[in-house]
């Protein structure tokens, strides 16, 4: 079923045979749901402009596009969706992390953004933390910081809003979806980030 350029591959991503639904003849959704309630990481189908036929879940070249194998791992893996808000710089973060127990100490340890003052305002353990960081990113790609509000820092932090804790909750929540998380925690003094405009 696969050609040896394409077992190389696998070899050279970490991956195996047993990584891969052949999805050859279904549509790229049929082929992305059975794949995944499969358990495959990757699906065997028609061949690209390139002649590769590896994809991801939702289609894309694995062969032209090795970043799309980490950003799929990425979207479906397990952990912590946080917000984390600065008072210094009246900055918000949303965030994932698969250990949450070093994620307090990197924000404030990092200075993230030039700001030495984070602190955890909510959390929830969910199992897509990749895909609903996305989602509420998206949804506040309007407030995103600019290089002058952020200052020192900027440079890596490039995924800091302007915006209220209470607007990145809303599209945090949204993103989530009813009933779908557990663990929340909820800082007592997140009122303070609802920063006046």
């Amino acid at each position: 079923m696969l050609t040896s350029k394409e077992n190389a591959f696998l070899r050279s991503q970490r991956l195996t045979p047993n990584d891969v639904y052949d999805g050859r003849g279904e549509s790229q959704l049929e082929r992305g749901e059975h794949a995944k309630a499969a358990g495959k990481s990757i699906v065997l189908a028609a061949a690209c402009m390139r002649g590769h036929r590896l994809r991801t879940l939702h289609g894309h070249c694995v062969q032209c596009d090795i970043s799309k194998l980490a950003d799929q791992k990425r979207f479906s893996t397990a952990g912590l969706v946080y917000i984390a808000g600065s008072l210094s710089k009246e900055l918000i973060r949303i965030g994932f992390s698969t250990d949450p127990d070093q994620r307090d100490s990197k924000l404030l340890f990092q200075s993230y953004g030039g700001a030495a003052d984070w602190a955890l305002l909510y959390s929830a353990n969910v199992d897509d933390a990749g895909r609903i960081e996305d989602m509420a990113r998206r949804r506040l790609k309007a407030f995103r910081a600019t290089a002058e509000e952020i200052g020192e820092g900027a440079e890596e932090a490039t995924d800091l809003l302007k915006t209220t804790f209470t607007r990145a909750h809303r599209a945090l929540a949204d993103a989530i979806g009813a009933g779908r998380c557990d663990k929340v925690f909820r800082a007592r003094n997140r009122a303070k980030y609802d920063f006046a405009k």
